[in-house]
C-alpha cells in the first residue's frame, strides 16, 4: 500500500495548486497530460496513462509532489477520498520520477 504524503510533501502540492502552477494540457477520464511549475524555470512534464503509468521529468527518483499535485486537479475527488489516493497507485515508471 502507497503511504500518504507527508505534511511537508501536502503543503507544497497545496501551494502549487492554489498558485495556479498546475497546467493540465489535455485530459480524459483514463489519461492525463499537464505541465507543472516547479523550482525549475521550465516546467516538469507529467502525464499518466493506463498501459505506463505516472511520468514526471523532474529529477525526484520518488513520488514527487508535482505528481501529486496533477493528480489533485485532474481527480479531484480524491482530496476526499483517502482509500481513492491511494487505489491510483501514484508511483512512477522506471524511466519517470
Amino acid at each position: 500500500m502507497t503511504a500518504l504524503p507527508s505534511p511537508a510533501v501536502r503543503e507544497k502540492v497545496k501551494d502549487y495548486i492554489t498558485a495556479g502552477r498546475v497546467r493540465i494540457v489535455t485530459a480524459t477520464r483514463d489519461e492525463v497530460d499537464a505541465l507543472v511549475l516547479g523550482s525549475s524555470p521550465d516546467p516538469y512534464l507529467v502525464a499518466y496513462n493506463e498501459s505506463q503509468g505516472w511520468f514526471c521529468g523532474c529529477p525526484a527518483r520518488v513520488t514527487c509532489s508535482h505528481l501529486l499535485a496533477v493528480a489533485l486537479v485532474w481527480r479531484p475527488g480524491l482530496r476526499d477520498d483517502a482509500q481513492a489516493f491511494l487505489d491510483l497507485n501514484l508511483t512512477t515508471t522506471e524511466d519517470g520520477s
